[in-house]
C-alpha cells in the first residue's frame, strides 16, 4: 500500500521498527485517508486535531491526507475566533487562499502582536502579506 522510510541497520539483518507513538485517532484518519471505505468527514475536527493530523500524515509522507487536510482547513481558519491565531496556522499548514483569508481578517481586526502558534518568521510572513508586499516563492 505504502511504504515507510526504513533506517540503516548496519549490517544487521534484523527487520527494523519505527517508532509510533502517534494518537489511535491520529493513525485511523491517515489510513482511512489512503482507502477510503465510507467518506471521511473533515467539517467536524478541531484545528488542534487537524495540526495533529498533518504532523502524522507529514511523518509517514502520505500526500493524499496532507492535501485533504490542506482543503478543509480553509475553512476551519475561518471560523477561528482568535484572529492572530487562524493566519499563524494558515501560513504552516494552509493553502494559499486560507492563508490569504486569514491575512485579511488578521488585518481587520488590528491585531498586532506575535502569537505562540508560529514562528518569528512566519509572523513577518503574515504581516508581509497583510500589506501586500509578500515577495512570491
Amino acid at each position: 500500500m505504502f511504504s515507510l522510510p526504513q533506517p540503516d541497520l548496519g549490517g544487521r539483518s534484523e527487520i527494523p521498527g519505527i517508532p509510533m507513538d502517534e494518537e489511535v485517532a491520529s493513525l485511523d484518519f491517515v489510513l482511512r485517508s489512503i482507502c477510503p471505505i465510507e467518506r471521511l468527514v473533515i467539517a467536524s475536527i478541531s484545528i488542534e486535531h487537524a495540526q495533529k493530523l498533518f504532523e502524522v500524515a507529514k511523518k509517514l509522507d502520505v500526500e493524499c491526507t496532507i492535501q485533504l487536510l490542506r482543503t478543509s482547513l480553509t475553512q476551519l481558519l475561518v471560523a477561528e475566533p482568535n484572529p492572530l491565531r487562524s493566519p499563524a496556522i494558515g501560513v504552516r499548514y494552509g493553502p494559499k487562499e486560507g492563508q490569504r483569508a486569514a491575512a485579511r481578517r488578521f488585518s481587520s481586526d488590528k491585531m498586532g502582536h506575535p502569537s505562540r502558534v508560529g514562528s518569528a518568521l512566519q509572523y513577518f510572513h503574515l504581516l508581509e502579506e497583510c500589506k501586500g508586499r509578500r515577495r512570491p516563492g
